[in-house]
């Protein structure tokens, strides 16, 4: 949910308005000191690409219908003018010079510019380029390709963010076969199951199911438990 300033509002009821859209780009960096990447810091002073940019397409909306049932922003496609060989992160002069392209942060943001001159702006749009600039036959359009940050949570490892449980017990069984639940819902993956201080074989020894099941513990039964 968005909160939107009165004025903007009044001045949307407006026959007349003048609509405005700002696009600012973090850009990546590579830090040789900590050995990672960064992003130019919100907050401070950011580039803001309006003055070369020609086109934005439209926002791609996609409905998330297996699990939130909501529609979120996916990707935008920006066409920006590179007469100048301005977007060629090989040239000294250039916007991405020293810089990554990939990985960096656009967010755009639109409203109206009031009768004041005063622009009233809210954030639409916040993600990363996801792919390597390319450029029209002449070399004087670049197009940017952004993939918003609900699409790149999709495709993201969730392994990254997980928290490894090791040494849980399973309980005694009756020496034949024993079922067992993890203590845990949202099991991504089993790495190893001992007996006794022996490594047991999936397929053999035990198999596991209920996966990648935010609501439900992981499932598995092992033979010769106890």
């Amino acid at each position: 949910m968005k909160t939107v300033d009165a004025a903007l509002k009044t001045d949307q009821t407006h026959p007349y308005q003048t609509y405005w859209k700002e696009v600012q780009i973090y850009r990546r960096w590579w830090d040789s000191l900590s050995k990672t990447y960064k992003l130019e810091k919100p907050g401070g002073t950011y580039p803001v690409i309006n003055e070369a940019l020609i086109k934005i397409s439209n926002i791609a909306w996609k409905l998330d219908s297996t699990s939130l049932n909501e529609w979120k922003v996916s990707n935008v496609t920006l066409e920006v003018d590179n007469r100048e060989n301005f977007w060629d992160r090989t040239d000294s002069d250039g916007f991405f010079y020293n810089y990554e392209p990939l990985g960096s942060e656009i967010r755009i943001k639109a409203g109206n510019v009031l009768s004041d001159g005063t622009k009233k702006l809210i954030y639409v749009f916040r993600g990363v380029i996801d792919r390597d600039i390319t450029f029209s036959p002449d070399k004087k359009r670049a197009h940017i390709y952004v993939a918003g940050y609900g699409q790149k949570l999709d495709i993201a490892n969730a392994e990254n963010v997980s928290t490894a449980i090791t040494g849980e017990d399973m309980g005694t069984g009756n020496g034949v076969l024993k079922d067992f639940d993890t203590a845990n819902n949202g099991v991504g993956r089993f790495d190893e199951i001992r007996i006794d201080a022996v490594v047991k074989k999936r397929g053999l020894d035990y198999d596991i199911s209920q996966l990648n099941d935010k609501d439900n513990p992981g499932r598995g039964w092992c033979r010769r438990l106890g």
